[in-house]
């Protein structure tokens, strides 16, 4: 990763994202100044794609012409497309232990290579009776650190810089669909907050 002083645009997806014939491509993203992308690896199981309906049921019929959206696809292509990649794992206190977790991102991911950044965690579970820490054992005042959406965190392999990133979101809409597993959709990104700090010597 370059050194510079000036703000690099990026956006972070999963398979649910930019999936329709009207989605832009990543040709035209890169032409709009942004530099970097993060993909999603796994929440419960890998972003592969596949569909699942409001009961946790595989969408039969929406799920094969969908697969082309999922992880392993879209890995290559942001490299192919001159994106800077990135990972991030949606972890959850009842998907099993960190390091179960962490297995299936390494086994979806299987290699970086120089220039790559990750991974990284994205802690979300809105499930307050539960905290991050039993999950990821991580102590908690991790959260002192960063805004009240997403903590996540990523290790730049070539520089051994840290990296983490935020932003904040309005309410959902009325209209907006249920988020992965069940959990409340989510509002728009409020323009201009998210940020991205490396850390390092």
């Amino acid at each position: 990763m370059r050194s510079t002083d000036e703000m690099l645009n990026g956006i972070d997806i999963y398979s649910l994202n930019l999936d329709d014939a009207q989605a832009p491509s990543w040709a035209a993203i890169r032409r709009a100044d942004f530099v970097f992308v993060f993909l999603k690896t796994y929440e419960y199981r890998e972003d592969d794609g596949t569909i699942l309906l409001s009961n946790g049921a595989i969408d039969q019929v929406r799920t094969p012409a969908h697969l082309a959206y999922g992880f392993a696809n879209r890995w290559p292509a942001l490299a192919k497309a001159g994106f800077i990649r990135g990972t991030f794992d949606l972890v959850h206190h009842n998907a099993g232990s960190a390091t179960a977790q962490a297995t299936q991102v390494a086994r979806i991911i299987q290699r970086f290579v120089p220039g790559d950044l990750g991974p990284s965690l994205d802690m979300e579970d809105r499930d307050l009776n539960h905290s991050h820490a039993k999950a990821t054992g991580l102590a908690s005042p991790m959260n002192t650190w960063t805004r009240s959406r997403p903590r996540s965190g990523a290790s730049q392999l070539s520089t051994n810089h840290g990296l983490t990133m935020t932003a904040e979101f309005g309410p959902p809409p009325a209209n907006a669909p249920p988020g992965p597993a069940g959990r409340p959709g989510r509002g728009p990104m409020v323009p201009g907050s998210f940020l991205i700090l490396m850390v390092g010597k």
